[in-house]
């Protein structure tokens, strides 16, 4: 199962790198773990390229997205 989520996640984050919606929503297509492989795509991407590069539409209405933002920058600094 993990060999399978890393190898699609891995993918669709080289497929389509400067795309971040299509490569999230290909990722979760399939009849696998999707969520795990939309989650490592994200993760993956959002390591790449950072938070900026993520579409609007995605962070809009994320819960707790001021903790998120402060841990993310936390681990920054490390």
């Amino acid at each position: 199962m993990a060999e399978e989520t890393l190898g699609i996640a891995l993918y669709c984050s080289i497929r389509y790198q400067r795309d971040f919606s299509k490569a999230i929503i290909t990722s979760v297509n399939h009849n696998g773990d999707s969520d795990s492989t939309g989650a490592v795509t994200g993760n993956i991407l959002g390591a790449m390229f950072g938070y900026d590069a993520i579409d609007r539409k995605w962070k809009d209405n994320l819960e707790l997205l001021d903790v998120i933002l402060k841990v993310s920058d936390d681990l920054s600094q490390i």
